[in-house]
C-alpha cells in the first residue's frame, strides 16, 4: 500500500518542481537604461531614464542616483514614471564639474536594477560688461559660449550704435541691430542681438579691418569679453567635427525651437543653436534692410574675411537653414547682422 501511494506523491512533487522551474525561467527582470542628461546649465541637469518590464510586470519604483565624480557617495531620488520613461531635474550642482548618474528600477521583490552609469559635465559661465551672464561649455581644447551674444558695448566700455530696420550705408561703423517687431524674440537669452562686421571685429568700419593685423589683441578679441575672442572658421570646424561633420552636427547642436521633425533636435551637444535668423536686405528691395529668417535659420560671424577686387567687402559666416540639415560656411557682406558666439583657448 505504501508503494501504491508513494508513486503518485512523487509524481506530484516532480510536477510542482518542474512548474516552479518553468515559472522561474519566465521571470524576466526589468531592463534599465540611463539616457544622456539634457538641458544642462551651470547648476542643473535633466536626468533621464527608460526601462522595459520584461515578463515581470511588477515595477514598484524608478529613480536616479548621482554624484560628483570625485565624491564617494551618491544622492538618490525616486520619481514617477511616464510610461516607460522617467526624468528628474537635479539642482544645486557645481559649475564646470563632472558628475556621474545612473538610473534604477525597483521590482515587487524589492530588487534594485541599475542602468549603465553615465558621466556629464555642468556648464560654466561668463559675464559681459553689460552684466549679461552666458553659459559656457568645453569642447575639445576650447571653451565656447553656448548662448548668443547680447552685449551693447565693447569690453572697454565703448558703446555700440543701435539700429533697427531701414536703409543702411555700406560704410557702417560698429552696429548692433534690434527691432520692435523682434523684441519678444531677441530678448530671449539664446537669441541675442545681431552685429555687423565692424562690431564683431571691433573695427572702425566694415572694411578697415582689412588693413589691420588680425593678430592684434583688440582685433582677435573683437566684441567678446576680456579673455574671449571671435572664433575663426578653423575654430568652428574643430567644433563641428566633434559631432560628425557638417552633415550631422546641425541636428546635434540645435535646440527644440526649430521647426518640426525631421529637422528638430534633442541638442545632445548642449551647444544650443537657436533659429534667430539674421539682419540683411529684403528679398523684394535690395536697399531696405530688415530682419529675416527668424525660427527658420541661424547665422554666425567668423573672424575670417574675404577680398573682392582688392577690397574686403565680405567676410565668412556660418549658416544653418531649415530644410537643409547642414552647417555651411558662406561669404556675407560685412554690413549684414549676424549672431555671435565667443570662444576661449
Amino acid at each position: 500500500m505504501k508503494t501504491k501511494y508513494l508513486i503518485p506523491v512523487l509524481c506530484m512533487l516532480l510536477f510542482f518542481a518542474s512548474t516552479c522551474k518553468k515559472t522561474e525561467k519566465e521571470y524576466e527582470p526589468p531592463k534599465v537604461y540611463t539616457n544622456q542628461p539634457l538641458e544642462i546649465t551651470n547648476t542643473t541637469a535633466l536626468l533621464r531614464g527608460t526601462f522595459s518590464e520584461g515578463l515581470s510586470r511588477n515595477v514598484k519604483a524608478v529613480g536616479f542616483e548621482w554624484k560628483k565624480t570625485t565624491d564617494s557617495t551618491f544622492k538618490k531620488t525616486t520619481v514617477k514614471a511616464n510610461g516607460f520613461n522617467f526624468s528628474y531635474t537635479a539642482t544645486g550642482l557645481e559649475e564646470n564639474t563632472e558628475y556621474n548618474v545612473k538610473s534604477f528600477v525597483i521590482d515587487s521583490y524589492n530588487k534594485v536594477f541599475f542602468g549603465k552609469e553615465m558621466n556629464f559635465f555642468t556648464k560654466g559661465s561668463v559675464t559681459d560688461i553689460d552684466g549679461n551672464i552666458y553659459l559656457t561649455m568645453s569642447y575639445g581644447k576650447k571653451v565656447w559660449m553656448t548662448e548668443n551674444l547680447r552685449v551693447t558695448r565693447f569690453a572697454d566700455g565703448t558703446p555700440i550704435e543701435a539700429r533697427s530696420s531701414g536703409k543702411s550705408d555700406d560704410s557702417d561703423g560698429p552696429v548692433y541691430y534690434h527691432d520692435k517687431w523682434h523684441t519678444s524674440f531677441l530678448s530671449k537669452p539664446n537669441f541675442g542681438l545681431f552685429y555687423n562686421w565692424a562690431a564683431a571685429r571691433n573695427a572702425y568700419d566694415c572694411y578697415s579691418i582689412f588693413t589691420i593685423d588680425p593678430n592684434l589683441p583688440h582685433a582677435k578679441q573683437g566684441i567678446c569679453p576680456d579673455g574671449w575672442r571671435l572664433p575663426s572658421v578653423q575654430d568652428w570646424d574643430s567644433l563641428i567635427v566633434i559631432y560628425g561633420g557638417k552633415e550631422e552636427a546641425a541636428d546635434w547642436m540645435k535646440t527644440a525651437n526649430w521647426p518640426d521633425p525631421p529637422y528638430s533636435t534633442y541638442n545632445y551637444s548642449q551647444f544650443s543653436i537657436e533659429p534667430a535668423g539674421n539682419y540683411y536686405w529684403c528679398v523684394v528691395d535690395n536697399i531696405e534692410r530688415d530682419f529675416t529668417g527668424t525660427y527658420e535659420s541661424a547665422f554666425f560671424w567668423t573672424s575670417n574675411q574675404l577680398s573682392e577686387h582688392g577690397l574686403s567687402f565680405s567676410a565668412v559666416g556660418l549658416q544653418i537653414v531649415y530644410g537643409f540639415s547642414k552647417i555651411e560656411s558662406i561669404p556675407m557682406r560685412k554690413t549684414a547682422g549676424y549672431s555671435i558666439r565667443c570662444v576661449k583657448d
